[in-house]
């Protein structure tokens, strides 16, 4: 049987691999064509809760095989489920039908540790970079932001080696580490990168962080580079969290962590007081909105489900599409928030992972994958408002 697109991922001869890797299926989304689907034999509530973009749900079951063929349409077919048990089974199950099948390896759990890189470009800098790092099927987003010799991190994920990488292969020194806010749906990698760097770290002590080490990021203080081309000045953005800051740079691109997203803003429950929250919140973005450049690019640490993440292109909006946006949406009433908020799924174990990233637990990293499970869940948008965007 032939195949085609990349043949030297997925070919057609006799290898006896059944599966294929994370990094194997992002080659293949990089390919024009795209000439394969993804198959997802999870249960429905499971496929609704959690994964990938563009994948099609065919459960295990009655007629699974022929249901598969139906919908293959003589695509290659890349089968997955949570940790890659059942896919696997699911391609034993398909090995009849003549279709080119494979599993995705350690399934989506596997693909939630896969970056995809885009450049953005840096308005009023010479020499400036930033580099959105986006962490698929979690929709989490860390970025670079260099000039010179010289890169500052920002909201990196557990898996450090993505950003050591990124920065080596773009020649960049790793100077400064920034976490946003103390995060609730991921295991934050920040201090663990500027151990691991020789960095300085950078965090909202009012947070609340049970270490030292680090230097207190507040309001109006700025971090800058040696050239003087690129400055990045804090914010402070409570709401999400009592501490979260924003990062401005060069007056024109908003890194706003989990205050703004494209679509909505951050969920004011999962740190303190839900109205006085919400209320900071509300706020925080009429403050922005008014204070900032509106053509200014918003550059957010999550994306929701409905991104495509395996874009080459930079994801952002402008200040005023993200306005016109939260508006519609009618944030303004905290109690009508504290109301949905509550009937909203909180992240999973995100106690535990807040604890961990306070510096009130430690840190096991072979329990990584199971603390993370899930889709972040960190954003009330519009869509769960009641509003179109």
């Amino acid at each position: 049987m032939e195949t085609k697109g990349r043949g030297s991922l997925i070919s057609s001869d006799n290898d006896g691999s059944l599966e294929i890797s994370a990094d194997e299926l992002k080659s293949l989304y990089d390919d024009e064509e795209r000439d394969f689907v993804v198959i997802d034999v999870r249960e429905p509530e499971e496929f609704r809760d959690w994964k990938i973009q563009g994948s099609m749900n065919v459960p295990l079951g009655e007629r699974f095989p022929s249901r598969v063929k139906a919908v293959a349409n003589d695509r290659r077919v890349i089968t997955v489920c949570r940790t890659g048990v059942r896919s696997l089974h699911a391609v034993h199950e398909l090995l009849e039908t003549g279709l080119f099948v494979k599993s995705l390896r350690g399934g989506i759990v596997a693909w939630s540790h896969t970056y995809v890189t885009a450049e953005v470009h840096v308005p009023n800098a010479i020499g400036g970079r930033v580099i959105q790092i986006r962490r698929l099927s979690k929709g989490c987003t860390g970025y670079l932001i260099g000039d010179g010799k010289e890169c500052v991190i920002v909201d990196p994920s557990s898996k450090i080696e993505e950003y050591v990488r990124t920065a080596r292969k773009e020649g960049f020194t790793v100077t400064d580490v920034i976490d946003t806010h103390k995060h609730a749906d991921h295991i934050s990698g920040a201090r663990l990168l500027a151990s691991t760097t020789g960095a300085q770290l950078h965090l909202s002590p009012m947070d609340g962080y049970y270490f030292d080490g680090y230097r207190p990021l507040i309001n109006a203080r700025s971090v800058g580079f040696e050239s003087g081309r690129t400055e990045i000045r804090a914010i402070h953005t409570p709401g999400h969290t009592q501490g979260s800051m924003s990062l401005l740079v060069n007056g024109r691109m908003l890194l706003s962590g989990d205050t703004l997203f494209l679509d909505g803003v951050g969920r004011p429950d999962l740190q303190g007081s839900v109205e006085e929250s919400a209320k900071q919140l509300f706020r925080t973005c009429q403050r922005l909105f008014d204070e900032l450049d509106s053509e200014a690019m918003v550059l957010p640490a999550h994306f929701g489900s409905s991104t495509d993440l395996m874009t080459t292109a930079p994801i952002t909006a402008s200040v005023s599409v993200v306005e016109a946006r939260i508006r519609r949406a009618e944030f303004s009433d905290p109690a009508s928030v504290a109301e949905l908020v509550c009937n909203l799924p909180k992240p999973a174990n995100y106690e535990a992972i807040l604890k961990i990233n306070s510096g009130q637990a430690s840190f096991d990293p072979s329990v990584c994958d199971l603390l993370e499970e899930g889709p972040n869940r960190c954003s009330l948008s519009a869509e769960a408002r009641g509003g179109k965007s």
